[in-house]
């Protein structure tokens, strides 16, 4: 695919499509995984924007499972292979993500103070059952 329109669109459709609910998309969340506002990302599907750079296609290629290589040139496979999505997991230096009904990206890219809704809730439902999560603060 010669153009970022092209596989915006590509990668976005891929996922749009999945039978899981956890693995379809929306042009605002993909906003705000890219840390941009949702005309920016009309800008790509349009084709006014020709390239992304940086932290932009990273969290771009991340939100929508695509390498970043692929997103920017369209250069190797659309996607990363098992052992390489594994790889990638095992390197991200986070656990996995002990949720699988809830989709992380969505919450990741959730505004701030969506995010503060949730944690709070959690909060909550921890205490109810007994279990501690809050981060230690050291002294």
């Amino acid at each position: 695919m010669s153009s970022l329109k092209d596989r915006v669109a590509a990668a976005f459709a891929r996922r749009e499509k999945s039978p899981d609910p956890r693995e379809r998309v929306s042009r605002a969340a993909l906003a705000r995984a890219a840390g941009v506002k949702q005309p920016s990302v009309t800008d790509w599907f349009k084709g006014r924007t020709v390239s992304l750079k940086g932290d932009t296609l990273l969290r771009a290629a991340k939100y929508l499972r695509v390498r970043p290589e692929w997103l920017e040139s369209g250069a190797g496979p659309m996607t990363l292979s098992a052992a390489e999505a594994e790889s990638d997991r095992l390197t991200d230096h986070r656990p996995a993500w002990p949720f699988p009904e809830i989709d992380e990206n969505l919450i990741a890219s959730a505004a701030p103070t969506d995010r503060d809704l949730l944690a709070g809730a959690l909060l909550v439902s921890a205490a109810r059952l007994g279990i501690e999560i809050r981060k230690r603060r050291s002294a």
